[in-house]
């Protein structure tokens, strides 16, 4: 997923949400043999958007937001059940029924995580940050997406220090993982 122009933060974390819709809406309208591709390239593009939340943007909300933590936890653990859900889904067959049945799951669970987000989390932003602030925001979301990893870490932290820390060598151990695989 890439980001836009502008680089204000809810217009990048917005953007993403609706590359993620479109993808979810591709593969899950795909016929079950041509849904291969297209869950690889929605692997890296969702874990690469789940860690740079929670490395950029929640956070940032803890810190910052009346009862931040209230916000930020139950997003945590939907994108930690979206995590696992990732994980298992790697190691199926796209084209089976196991994989269609969690693939509707997965649709409907990250839509429902991004729809909470737009209600809960951006208003926060837009409250608690100036535009160039945002901006800011921004440009440090679009660099821990770029390093993030490629594949779910279920297991690994998802608060800091400790995601600060593995991120950056899961992310070089996909690197290496797709590299070998081709993807």
């Amino acid at each position: 997923m890439t980001g836009t122009q502008t680089g204000d933060i809810v217009d990048l974390l917005s953007h993403d949400h609706e590359e993620a819709e479109q993808l979810l809406s591709q593969i899950t309208n795909a016929p079950p043999d041509a849904r291969s591709d297209l869950f690889w390239e929605l692997v890296p593009a969702l874990v690469r958007h789940e860690v740079a939340e929670e490395v950029v943007v929640y956070p940032t909300i803890r810190k910052e937001a009346p009862d931040g933590a209230a916000e930020v936890e139950p997003r945590l653990k939907e994108q930690q059940q979206a995590e696992e859900m990732l994980s298992s889904m790697e190691k199926l067959d796209p084209a089976s029924d196991e994989f269609g049945q969690k693939l509707t799951q997965l649709r409907n669970d990250v839509l429902e995580h991004a729809r909470a987000e737009e209600q809960n989390i951006f208003p926060l932003l837009r409250a608690l940050e100036h535009e160039e602030e945002r901006a800011q925001l921004g440009a440090r979301y679009e660099k821990a997406k770029a390093s993030a990893p490629t594949h779910p870490h279920p297991k690994a932290p998802d608060t800091p220090p400790g995601n600060k820390v593995l991120g950056p060598v899961a992310a070089f151990a996909d690197k290496i993982r797709d590299a070998a695989t081709g993807l």
